[in-house]
């Protein structure tokens, strides 16, 4: 499977996305998490403190809202991602319908096309730009 991220400011422009082949992902569910978790340890990297992480996939966004340990058979992924938001000053995680999600979406299936991870800074990738330009139009500010 593949996985998308997208880094937007407060105002939506888009500053990064990562795109990436992840092999042996057995469901949409534990790309989820991969992608919630790379997504939180990039923002780590690109110094961001104050953050909110958006996902498509609602058990996954509940999972780690849960102040209670995981112990599903994705529980381990989901502990990784809670102790890695503790870096954060503010954070917070919630679900987004696929339509708000289309540019991480365009990425992950960019990323099954790569050999390895890509990040792109203060652009996007022409395979997404097309996403980019529609969310951009869809705002009214």
């Amino acid at each position: 499977m593949g996985i998308g991220v997208v880094v937007r400011d407060h105002c939506d422009e888009v500053h990064a996305v990562l795109a990436a082949s992840r092999s042996g992902i057995p469901s949409a569910v534990i790309a989820e998490c991969w992608a919630l978790l790379r997504a939180v340890t990039l923002c780590h990297e690109i110094g961001l403190r104050c953050v909110q992480f958006e996902g498509d996939v609602k058990l996954v966004v509940d999972a780690v809202n849960r102040i209670s340990v995981d112990c599903s058979w994705y529980g381990q992924l989901i502990e990784d991602i809670k102790g890695a938001l503790m870096d954060f000053q503010y954070w917070s995680v919630m679900h987004v319908n696929r339509h708000r999600n289309r540019i991480a979406d365009a990425a992950a299936k960019l990323g099954l096309k790569l050999n390895s991870e890509q990040v792109w800074l203060e652009e996007e990738p022409t395979e997404v730009t097309p996403f980019v330009i529609l969310d951009k139009s869809s705002c009214i500010l």
